[in-house]
């Protein structure tokens, strides 16, 4: 599973959830770790059904360099200020700084 299809894998409750804990400024860190969390359960179950150690390299590049995105996603969120964010523009961010990689 790439990390797109896992981030719009997330059942509707748990995007509610996730996008209150973006709406919230006291709990950006929490939604950064959710994120890296779900993306560091992801990558470990690749990890289980590779066979190939190629794979597992190229899969791990793309776990790190994905946390890395996730990182500078705070950026944003902080950019917009007050600002609330609606699930579109959540979901655009993700797939504009996660995707991208």
């Amino acid at each position: 599973m790439k990390v797109y299809e896992m981030i719009f894998s997330i059942n509707s409750d748990e995007q509610e959830r996730i996008l209150y804990n973006v709406n919230n400024a006291s709990t950006r860190t929490d939604f950064l770790a959710r994120l890296k969390l779900i993306l560091e359960q992801e990558w470990i179950s690749s990890k289980v059904e590779s066979s190939s150690s190629d794979q597992i390299a190229f899969d791990e590049q793309i776990y790190y360099e994905s946390l890395q995105q996730i990182e500078m996603m705070s950026d944003d969120f902080i950019a917009h200020g007050t600002a609330r964010l609606t699930k579109n523009i959540f979901m655009s961010v993700l797939v504009r700084d996660v995707i991208k990689i």
